[in-house]
């Protein structure tokens, strides 16, 4: 007997026998663009300068189902997208770079609330951080770098007095994902963190 593939299953036989599949294809991830440009969560964009302040966007995402906030504790879901400083010292002529962060912290437990990882509020609460250098995990907070910013300063030749360009670049570190992380702490061991893409 022969068996044909029809809308919404297929068959594949051998000598073993013959398969009946229903499964749907998987759907496209649900991105949205940015101009020209497919944009995932969690992804840096739009680095610019802005007065003497130099800034990013990043579309939202979440860790451990919570939207992850900025630097200064505005959700990245809100509208118009917060804006995060980088290069807060500013630019010195050559590269500098500032590494993009998410951070996460630990609630204690207090009477009858439980310890929470990530915190559902407060300093732990899943945010956003720049810094100059790269950041180490500790009892107090778990980092996940989800990129990496360049800001270029260059002397334009022949200009008097001295005139510059500023080139600018931004190297994703994760996947096009929300995260899941968990904390491990037993006794007076360091505490150990993992991280997952959802």
């Amino acid at each position: 007997m022969s068996i044909q593939p029809g809308v919404g299953y297929t068959f594949t036989s051998s000598s073993l026998g013959t398969n009946f599949n229903i499964e749907k294809p998987w759907a496209p991830w649900a991105n949205y663009n940015l101009g020209d440009e497919e944009v995932c969560p969690l992804t840096t964009y739009n680095v610019r300068k802005s007065g003497e302040a130099y800034y990013v966007n990043i579309t939202p995402g979440m860790v451990n189902n919570l939207v992850v906030k900025s630097d200064d504790g505005v959700l990245l879901t809100n509208d118009p997208p917060p804006d995060i400083q980088v290069f807060s010292d500013g630019l010195t002529e050559g590269t500098t770079t500032n590494y993009i962060y998410i951070r996460c912290g630990n609630s204690a437990s207090s009477g009858s609330t439980p310890a929470y990882y990530p915190a559902r509020s407060g300093e732990g609460y899943p945010c956003i951080r720049v810094s100059a250098d790269d950041k180490i995990d500790n009892d107090e907070y778990s980092w996940i770098m989800i990129a990496v910013v360049t800001g270029t300063k260059t002397a334009i030749p022949d200009t008097e007095p001295v005139e510059y360009t500023e080139t600018f670049a931004i190297t994703k570190t994760i996947g096009c994902n929300s995260l899941w992380t968990e904390r491990f702490k037993c006794g007076t061991s360091s505490a150990i963190y993992w991280w997952s893409a959802v």
